[in-house]
């Protein structure tokens, strides 16, 4: 077979799905091929693209599950446990970035208080969130807060994703939390 007769593909996975795996499967297939489980490279003759398809296809065990984006937490944390110390504290951990993430903490069943839509492009929400314990803290969701308002407006309570913050205005410094996840 010559060069003309030859095709080069390139893949990049989900963390539910074993790439390196499933061209392994069907590695007869291909004139070379290596990866790992997340990405992989092959080259395989024209003549068996529709094989590699179907035996591909036909070897997957993926579900409509495998591709809802999975969050990983930290630790489900309590409001209670929040302060403006704790806040400082986690900033000694800083700089944040892409191989030192902020700590993402969790709570479900948090009770929605009050909420509305700020800023000139309506990119914020501020809310008042209520704990299972009862303990009360402000919230801030950035993003498309007219999509975010739109998906909460009837509930009364939300699962979230969050980071504490403190918020500085007027000179004034007061305990908040940064949402970045919500269900």
């Amino acid at each position: 077979f010559g060069e003309e007769d030859m095709i080069k593909g390139s893949g990049r996975s989900i963390e539910s799905y074993n790439m390196f795996e499933a061209l392994y499967e069907v590695k007869d297939i291909f004139v070379k091929f290596g990866g790992h489980h997340m990405a992989a490279g092959m080259s395989l003759e024209k003549n068996r693209l529709d094989e590699f398809r179907n035996r591909l296809n036909m070897n997957s065990k993926l579900c409509e599950e495998d591709f809802v984006q999975k969050v990983w937490i930290d630790i489900a944390l309590p409001f209670s446990y929040l302060n403006l110390d704790f806040v400082r504290e986690l900033e000694k951990l800083e700089p944040f970035g892409n191989k030192n993430e902020k700590p993402k903490f969790a709570r479900k069943d948090i009770k929605i208080l009050s909420k509305k839509v700020l800023g000139k492009n309506k990119n914020v929400v501020k809310m008042l969130l209520e704990d299972t314990d009862g303990t009360v803290v402000e919230g801030i969701y950035f993003g498309d807060g007219e999509e975010f308002f739109e998906d909460i407006k009837e509930r009364k309570e939300i699962d979230i994703i969050y980071y504490p913050d403190i918020n500085e205005y007027n000179g004034r410094e007061s305990l908040q939390i940064v949402i970045s996840n919500y269900r």
